[in-house]
């Protein structure tokens, strides 16, 4: 059992969410495990009781909260319901001076509004995207940072019907564009610049470009356009309407919000996309339901918090964000560098804004510990009480150093799910202690399970994450994917004729109801059968001085040892590989790789983790690939190991430190 760090306090919001269903049924329901029985054994009634709990304000009410389909998959949730999230967020706090939220850059406060004025702002969007002919359904996409600017067009979208989807200014033309042309938006909402590090950085020429690339685009809409820059973009643009937009402009008139099926497209998402074009998820408003429950149960969060995560608009947490709307909270936006003016630059913020809940990644706090340091004199003063760690596995190293080195009594939920939900399968909770290096628990509603390799369910043991049964958030389709077979192949297809949703992630559940992540399951490490998974060679090599950074992939070989390249995906025959090599890329602090800090390293690993995943190969390289949204791209460099093309480079951050790895791995077979 994992030393505990946090223990729940009395009357938190799940334990009286808890109480709430056990008097609704008629229930003994003792303990969170006894809930998250119930939810999962009986989904409709959950789901309906959630949504009478916080209150959900449905255009119209559902004639069932759910019917169950063959395979699972196609169950509908809140048949015959209506409703619209900017709705839910805005209808009933129209004359509300509490603050709704405040956009942050690198410099400090640039705006602030409350849900009053953000409705009269949502009002004007609305009037002006109706001047330009939008209808429900239509599709806007946003190419925009994380500003209020890109808020309020997101709330006149949805207010109006239409499906958005959103990329960063960060991202290149090109991913932004495989992403876009394959969603195909009427309409494009774009600034022509953000600010990182310092330096005002221009995107004029890559919106140019992404709008030749999405030919259906018929109006752009520009925030932060000078005369020159309006007059080049239409210039360049002559057969797209070209409006000039402000978020502070205000309306007096009444927004009227279209009403959404829970089978209607709301968002689409985009998976990482590193080994081929990004899939497009079509989510529909059960993704807002389910935030909803994580947000007021799982962080226990309700109108007195104030809400920030530091995300981008490319990335599923935006979304997960902007749903703190929902029930009246306060979001903090940051729009910049988290290291602009050195490591205090967030924890600065936090202070300042007087944000209640933080969420970050885990690289954010693992490049914290890396440099030793310590933020407590600001959180002294702060008012958080929750801290969110997502987008790859927090060591739990990691978990000592935040309540050592960040805040010693706040909580820490280590949460993990996927764009493909849109939210959490295991996430906090404040009706269960934190333990180093587990989330707290499964979310509620969420049948999750882990397989072992002969497809069996079983606890303290790591296995292939699994779904058993529906949920809320489930993508309604994929765009392009006319008869459904990829959105099948991505999630249907690893256990085969059974009905399972398999995520592709490697993990254990604890004996408490924790989860332990042990990293992508298409990049665990199987040399002579012994399945790990790669954080666990991370987070020994993350406590090693002189590596600043590291990847770690798994290349078969044959009988003599030697590479087995694995051109595509079709049937090997008789041909098939003998075993697996561990190959293990280090990028220093400083210097070059030493053949004692080689020996170092395979010591420590035969020591802290096993000897049959000492890696053979050891190579000191510049740089690791990260996606933009600061994920490590393990299966690209696997990819070229295994001499398949890499056909999306562009979801790749720092694409170009690729080419070492390609010159590294020609060298060495």
């Amino acid at each position: 059992m994992n030393q505990i760090l946090w223990q729940p306090k009395p009357h938190n919001p799940m334990q009286a969410f808890r109480e709430y269903v056990a008097e609704r049924t008629g229930r003994q329901l003792a303990n969170y495990a006894e809930l998250h029985k119930y939810s999962v054994e009986h989904i409709g009634d959950f789901w309906q009781i959630l949504a009478e709990y916080a209150k959900i304000p449905f255009l119209k009410p559902a004639t069932a909260a759910m019917e169950i389909h063959s395979p699972w998959r196609e169950s509908r949730f809140f048949v015959g319901a209506e409703v619209n999230w900017a709705h839910i967020a805005l209808a009933a706090r129209r004359h509300s001076k509490a603050l709704a939220l405040e956009s942050y850059d690198e410099n400090g406060l640039r705006a602030a509004c409350t849900y009053a004025e953000l409705y009269k702002r949502v009002a004007a969007m609305q009037q002006l995207l109706h001047s330009h002919g939008i209808q429900p359904r239509d599709r806007l996409a946003a190419f925009m940072p994380n500003t209020e600017e890109t808020l309020v067009a997101l709330l006149g979208a949805v207010a109006s019907g239409a499906t958005f989807s959103s990329t960063s200014p960060d991202f290149g033309a090109g991913a932004a564009a495989d992403r876009l042309s394959q969603f195909s938006p009427r309409y494009l909402v774009a600034a022509t610049h953000y600010f990182f590090k310092g330096k005002k950085i221009s995107v004029v020429d890559k919106i140019i470009e992404i709008v030749r690339k999405a030919p259906a685009v018929e109006t752009l809409f520009i925030f932060r356009a000078g005369e020159a820059e309006l007059a080049l973009l239409q210039s360049s643009l002559p057969s797209v309407k070209i409006v000039s937009v402000s978020a502070e402009t205000e309306s007096g008139h009444e927004i009227h919000f279209a009403p959404y099926s829970f089978q209607d497209p709301l968002y689409v998402m985009y998976s990482s996309g590193t080994t081929g074009l990004p899939k497009c998820i079509v989510q529909g408003h059960g993704v807002v339901v389910n935030h909803i429950k994580e947000h007021t149960l799982h962080c226990g969060s309700n109108e007195t918090d104030k809400i920030f995560y530091y995300t981008t608009c490319g990335w599923m947490m935006y979304n997960w964000l902007v749903s703190g709307l929902c029930f009246g909270a306060a979001l903090v936006l940051f729009d910049g560098n988290p290291f602009a003016h050195g490591p205090a630059q967030l924890w600065k913020t936090i202070a300042d804004a007087g944000a209640t809940v933080f969420g970050t990644s885990a690289k954010y706090l693992t490049t914290l510990m890396q440099h030793n340091y310590d933020a407590r004199a600001l959180t002294a003063t702060s008012k958080i009480r929750l801290i969110c760690s997502t987008g790859s596995v927090l060591p739990p190293e990691g978990f000592t150093y935040v309540y050592e080195h960040i805040h010693p009594t706040a909580q820490l939920a280590s949460i993990s799910g996927g764009t493909d939900l849109n939210g959490c399968w295991a996430l906090g909770n404040p009706d269960v202690p934190v333990r180093v290096g587990e989330l707290q628990s499964c979310g509620l509603g969420m049948a999750v399970e882990i397989f072992n390799d002969a497809g069996a369910s079983v606890t303290q043991e790591m296995g292939e994450l699994v779904c058993t049964a529906p949920f809320p958030s489930m993508p309604l389709y994929f765009l392009g994917d006319a008869d459904g077979s990829r959105y099948r192949a991505s999630y249907f297809e690893r256990f085969a004729g059974r009905d399972i949703w398999a995520h592709g992630d490697f993990a254990e559940l604890t004996a408490e109801g924790g989860m332990v992540f042990g990293g992508r399951s298409d990049a665990t490490l199987n040399p002579g059968g012994v399945r790990i998974g790669t954080a666990e060679i991370y987070r020994v090599l993350e406590l090693i001085p002189f590596i600043e950074d590291s990847l770690i992939i798994g290349r078969p070989i044959d009988e003599n040892g030697l590479p087995f390249a694995i051109h595509g995906s079709a049937d090997l025959g008789a041909s098939v590989p003998h075993d697996e090599e561990v190959i293990l890329f280090i990028k220093l602090h400083e210097g070059t790789l030493s053949h004692e800090q080689i020996s170092e390293v395979k010591q420590t690993i035969r020591d802290k983790v096993s000897p049959r995943h000492v890696p053979a190969k050891v190579f000191q390289v510049q740089g690791v690939p990260y996606t933009i949204n600061g994920k490590k791209v393990e299966l690209a460099v696997k990819y070229i190991a295994l001499g398949r093309p890499i056909t999306n480079r562009e979801t790749i951050a720092n694409k170009e430190v690729l080419a070492e790895y390609e010159s590294i791995l020609k060298q060495g077979e």
